[in-house]
């Protein structure tokens, strides 16, 4: 606290602190939200021959699009709240605790885990996502699931946020280089005739760059209507897509008790001898790898320096797409349909771990190289496991193959596009 012989230096001291340390918590809360979604995802059920009939299935398709839509939202959610932090001249956070995190970390009542796509899952999806009074559509929603709210909602975070952003607003606020903030072209680029597409949605994603506090409020206005719905209690808001989820399945399980949506993955995968067969946990630790590749590629990308506008595009070729949809999600995938221990149903599953600390290498030239030597690692241990016959099976061995030969693309376009050599 300043004495009153010392003036405040910058925007109402402390409260500057206060809106860093707020948005760190909310990028760790849309990056942890992000984990919890995919891998409810990465535990449901794909086909008949595992117990499942053919409506069941096609409704669980509809299940799992609406949770890849709700993900890829927390994903650019975490991205337009990197770019708050940059407006304001903080770094971007994509660091987050490990998994599972008592109901009372965030203040929030309700546990952060690692859960299978089911109603204990959607019922804290839905304590997440829900607006912080429950109106109209929103609590004839609720009133449908039976659920009763008895937490704070994320949406008080960022509610504070905005408190914070309109009582801070002076010149000296947004200090942060606007070459900095990210807008959709920048990670999804969809030329047409050569031409750079304007800013809109693609992929139900939209990035917004935040320069002042009109885009400031914009782009908190926007989490809060994806997520929560409000106000207007939207058709298509995470809360009301979960509601819907959850009063589903709570049907299907009433007509048929034995349903079971979800592959029997461990209770919770980052826990020490979670999974004990070797196979299967080198699979798990690939994931890992690649996930930890992913968030240091994020990093330099959020996070640059004097990189060119040729190199931008390399890292986001690199972290994005190619990583997310060629390596992650296959790797996810097939850890669920691998066993966790000799004996028992129990399958493996990914937990979403670092593999080494994860955050901004600050020298350009040696980040490349620290990325590059680990991009060709993880080229050649998927493509050593691909090769293992005798330890998975061959529909197994040529999903590895094909994260293998991604792998090796990735890495050979990084090291080309960079002119480094790890």
């Amino acid at each position: 606290m300043s004495s009153p012989q010392s003036p405040a230096i910058g925007p109402a001291a402390g409260g500057r602190q206060r809106l860093a340390d707020m948005l760190a918590e909310a990028a760790e809360l849309e990056h942890g939200l992000l984990c919890q979604y995919l891998y409810a995802w990465f535990s449901m059920k794909r086909a008949p021959e595992e117990g499942v009939s053919w409506q069941q299935l096609e409704l669980m398709r509809q299940w799992g699009a609406s949770l890849l839509l709700v993900a890829r939202q927390e994903m650019e959610h975490l991205g337009l709240v990197c770019n708050l932090l940059t407006s304001i001249g903080e770094a971007p956070t994509l660091r987050r605790p490990d998994f599972p995190l008592s109901p009372r970390y965030y203040d929030l009542g309700i546990p952060c885990l690692l859960e299978p796509f089911g109603l204990p899952a959607l019922e804290r999806f839905i304590g997440f996502e829900a607006p912080q009074t429950p109106g109209g559509a929103d609590l004839t929603r609720l009133g449908r699931t039976g659920l009763t709210l008895a937490t704070t909602s994320i949406a008080a975070l960022y509610d504070e946020i905005r408190s914070l952003f309109q009582t801070l607003d002076r010149p000296d606020l947004f200090v942060g280089p606007p070459g900095a903030q990210f807008t959709t072209p920048t990670i999804i680029p969809v030329p047409i005739r050569g031409v750079q597409t304007p800013n809109h949605p693609i992929y139900d994603v939209f990035l917004t760059a935040v320069t002042n506090l009109t885009s400031a409020l914009a782009v908190i206005d926007q989490i809060v209507l994806e997520g929560e719905g409000t106000p207007g209690g939207s058709q298509t808001s995470h809360f009301a897509r979960f509601c819907t989820m959850y009063e589903q399945l709570r049907q299907q399980l009433d007509a048929d008790p034995g349903f079971q949506p979800a592959r029997p993955v461990v209770a919770d995968p980052c826990a020490t001898e979670a999974v004990s067969v070797a196979p299967s946990l080198a699979v798990c630790e690939l994931f890992d790898g690649a996930y930890t590749a992913t968030l240091l590629l994020l990093y330099r990308f959020f996070a640059h320096t004097d990189e060119s506008q040729a190199e931008l595009l390399a890292l986001q070729q690199a972290a994005f797409f190619p990583m997310m949809t060629g390596v992650l999600r296959p790797l996810g995938e097939l850890c669920t349909l691998l066993p966790a221990q000799p004996v028992g149903p129990q399958t493996a599953a990914p937990a979403f771990t670092y593999q080494r600390s994860v955050g901004l290498l600050p020298h350009k030239l040696a980040a490349w190289r620290v990325m590059l030597d680990g991009l060709q690692s993880l080229a050649v241990t998927s493509g050593q496991l691909a090769a293992d016959t005798q330890s998975y099976p061959p529909a197994v061995c040529a999903r590895l193959a094909l994260v293998h030969e991604n792998l090796v693309r990735i890495a050979s376009d990084f090291e080309a596009n960079m002119a480094v050599t790890a």
